[in-house]
């Protein structure tokens, strides 16, 4: 938190009192839940049983949350059409934390499991709502040079770095399409410069993971081709959300989670790799910082807004409620206070 602050020039933030005029953006079209025309789960929410879900990891808890209050039931039959559209939704944890409900309040409850030591970074979406990824294909051209690592068969291991090597070879596209996304909003160059940095840091942690995932599975593989037909461009207040609760609270997570798998890995120098990537992952949080603070100088009424979508994710009993309530909260109050912006 100290560190992320530096970063921000907390002790002593000047704040711009004209913000630059932006551009008009397209309005976005995607969707924040699913559009379903009859009952029952929506198609994009593929439910595995929790065994499974976390891919060999161990699942760190169940965290449940209320759904979206402002979607009219006559348009959105569906009972989990209130839920935000998330990998880790669970239509089995929300059935049964609903049906155990005591009261109606739980009805509108969205439950999401949560696994521990999954490098995650950015995650990719288009213009559906959804998070889109590559998968594996046996290809030799995207990986990094490991010298003076030895890696014995480990399919464990392997899968793991296989998953984690797909997420940050998404995060490239993230990285990628955020750049488009700040241009349609007329954000200054430096967010930009800071924004292609860090596409070219997930391409390098991409190239890890998936020579690690080589290693240890004993068959080289890189990524297929990763197409999405139309992107998104958001408002103003949908990207500040984005940055806040994808790289604020999200990518701050994972640098969490890396740091602990960095702390239990027997292999120095794959340890000192994982504690590199933590490095890089630290920079895009304050690289998401910096696009909050941008945000909220051009337009301060979408504080609020993001004051209740952080409210909400400190509610979560994972790292990232921690991280929510520990360091994203008293970081967002602080630009806040020394902005100038209303509470």
């Amino acid at each position: 938190r100290v560190r992320l602050a530096a970063s921000l020039g907390l002790a002593g933030l000047g704040c711009t009192s004209n913000p630059p005029t932006i551009v008009s953006a397209p309005t976005s079209s995607a969707p924040l839940v699913q559009d379903a025309a009859l009952p029952g789960p929506p198609a994009k929410y593929v439910d595995l049983p929790t065994p499974t879900k976390c891919k060999g990891h161990e699942v760190e808890s169940k965290s449940c949350v209320d759904g979206l209050t402002d979607i009219p039931e006559s348009r959105y039959p569906n009972p989990y059409a209130a839920c935000r559209v998330a990998p880790n939704f669970s239509v089995t944890a929300t059935d049964a934390e609903r049906n155990g409900a005591t009261d109606t309040a739980k009805d509108n409850k969205c439950c999401y499991i949560n696994c521990r030591g999954i490098m995650r970074g950015r995650p990719f979406r288009a213009d559906d709502g959804l998070e889109h990824i590559a998968t594996s294909s046996p290809r030799g051209d995207f990986r990094a040079n490991l010298t003076g690592i030895s890696l014995a068969n480990d399919v464990g291991r392997a899968a793991h770095w296989q998953e984690a090597a797909l997420a940050e070879h998404a995060s490239v596209a993230a990285f990628s399409l955020l750049s488009l996304q700040l241009l349609s909003l007329g954000a200054p160059p430096a967010l930009l410069t800071l924004t292609h940095q860090a596409a070219l840091d997930e391409i390098r942690h991409a190239e890890i993971a998936f020579a690690l995932a080589s290693g240890y599975g004993g068959a080289t593989i890189g990524p297929s081709a990763l197409k999405v037909k139309n992107i998104a461009y958001p408002t103003l207040a949908e990207l500040a959300y984005e940055a806040l609760v994808d790289g604020c609270v999200g990518e701050a997570a994972s640098a969490v989670l890396l740091l602990e798998d960095a702390a239990t890995e027997p292999d120095p120098k794959i340890a000192a790799l994982v504690r590199d990537i933590v490095a890089d992952e630290e920079r895009h949080v304050a690289l998401a910082w910096q696009i909050v603070r941008w945000t909220l100088s051009v337009d301060a009424s979408i504080l609020p807004s993001l004051e209740s979508a952080l409210a909400r994710v400190a509610e979560r009993a994972d790292v990232h409620g921690q991280i929510a309530r520990e360091v994203a909260t008293p970081i967002l109050t602080a630009l806040a206070r020394e902005c100038a912006f209303p509470a």
